[in-house]
């Protein structure tokens, strides 16, 4: 299964050079909120996986930040943080 999984999320991030998806499936939860919170939901397919990914906050009108998960091919480590920069940079532009 893991096999299969690895092979579909592969396929999907080499037919478009990386994925843009939520690392949390809502905002982050208040330290009140956390216990049990399942902090993972979203970016341990991808860990299953054993595909690069990073991690950035992204600025809203609220107090707390959303978030964007990119992942990438294997071995793309450097263009991830590069993209990664890159979307840092427009979001506070």
């Amino acid at each position: 299964m893991k096999d299969d999984w690895t092979a579909t999320l592969s396929a999907a991030v080499e037919r478009f050079g990386a994925l843009a998806l939520p690392t949390m499936a809502m905002f982050p939860p208040t330290l009140e909120d956390a216990p049990g919170f399942r902090f993972n939901a979203w970016t341990l397919p991808v860990n299953l996986a054993g595909l690069p990914a990073v991690s950035l906050p992204i600025p809203t009108a609220g107090h707390m930040p959303a978030s964007l998960q990119l992942i990438g091919p294997r071995n793309s480590e450097a263009m991830l943080l590069a993209l990664a920069a890159r979307v840092e940079e427009a979001i506070s532009a």
